[in-house]
């Protein structure tokens, strides 16, 4: 994931925890307009951020499969280095 796609991230959840926070207390003054503009809102937020995910998801599969791969090449290196600190004593 680029830096730009994570700041995107970062701005609308950031906006997301903003304007839900704003609508639990619209809700508890029971202030129905302003509820409906906010849930409206966070509706609009919501969009982005499920697309985003997808992303994050593919990016942390990408980063699982490459550490899966490294563990499979460190295992046997590090089984190699103390064979060979066995043999040399």
């Amino acid at each position: 994931m680029d830096r730009r796609t994570n700041a995107s991230l970062d701005k609308t959840l950031k906006e997301y925890e903003k304007t839900s926070a704003k609508l639990e207390k619209a809700s508890s003054k029971a202030k129905s307009s302003k509820v409906d503009a906010l849930s409206s809102e966070l509706d609009q937020l919501t969009s982005p951020l499920s697309s985003l995910s997808s992303m994050v998801y593919t990016t942390y599969q990408a980063v699982r499969g490459a550490t899966q791969g490294l563990k499979k090449e460190v295992v046997p290196w590090g089984t190699v280095r103390t064979d060979m600190a066995t043999r040399d004593g």
